[in-house]
């Protein structure tokens, strides 16, 4: 039976029996069409008798790409898969992450506005690359056959698995992830004429903000409609680090962020 290290025994019992349960009447209600590998055989091996390659990008929850009805959501994602599917959303709010050998590390509950969902800080191993309301950001650093191996510290970058076949968690990029947001960019931030290039204007005022445009590696094009210029170049990451301020980090901003190059 799998086991859970962070979670309490009868807690955990409870969350093991309904597992496989959940999914099956998930399949049965809506079909199998909609998120990968459900209604498929579970007997899929642990990740440490699997094979990882190096791989990039961010693993999300599933029920991330549920959006809501443009009546009811300021913002529409790309990437929506169908539209308001409630009870869908309801099956994926208990997400489980794994250590190497199959055992359950971490299960998050993620139902916004529910006292018993996950929050930050809450667990002192977990901090992965945001988790903003919502807004659940793991990195992706290898993928087998049937895992994926993300991030689930930023500092100490120790890493577990979510499972590609039970559907609970997708693979996605930061472009999309940032695809029409609006961006902080903060006090005194450098504005270049291309990623790279000449610095064209040194922001007069506090707390400009713009809408994401591109990504250019560490470099990120926004538009800024009201004012001169009407877009440009900034530096979004140094390393690891966001300078930047985004939907994801709080729209915080580091006090002190040099961008010049």
């Amino acid at each position: 039976m799998i086991r859970s290290r962070l979670f309490p025994e009868n807690m955990m019992s409870s969350f093991v029996s309904r597992r496989w349960t959940m999914l099956v009447v998930y399949a049965t209600l809506f079909g199998t069409m909609a998120v990968s590998g459900v209604g498929q055989d579970a007997s899929f091996p642990a990740p440490e008798a699997e094979e990882f390659s190096a791989a990039s990008g961010i693993i999300i929850p599933r029920r991330n790409l549920y959006c809501l009805p443009p009546n009811e959501s300021l913002y529409r994602r790309p990437d929506c898969e169908r539209e308001n599917p409630v009870e869908e959303r309801r099956v994926f709010n208990l997400l489980p992450i794994y250590l190497a050998d199959g055992e359950v590390w971490f299960a998050v509950r993620v139902v916004m506005g529910d006292s018993d969902g996950h929050y930050p800080g809450k667990v002192k191993a977990f901090k992965p690359y945001s988790e903003a309301p919502g807004n659940l950001l793991m990195r992706l650093t290898a993928e087998s056959e049937h895992w994926y191996e993300v991030e689930v510290h930023e500092d100490t970058r120790d890493t577990r698995y979510v499972s590609k076949v039970e559907g609970h968690w997708v693979r996605t990029t930061f472009p999309t992830l940032f695809d029409g947001q609006l961006i902080y960019i903060g006090r005194g931030a450098k504005i270049f004429d291309a990623p790279h290039g000449k610095l064209i204007e040194e922001v007069a005022f506090d707390y400009r903000s713009g809408r994401f445009r591109e990504l250019n590696g560490d470099w990120m094009l926004l538009a800024f409609p009201s004012h001169r210029p009407s877009s440009g170049w900034v530096k979004w990451q140094d390393g690891r680090q966001t300078v930047i301020g985004s939907i994801y980090n709080r729209w915080k901003i580091p006090d002190r962020v040099d961008q010049r190059e």
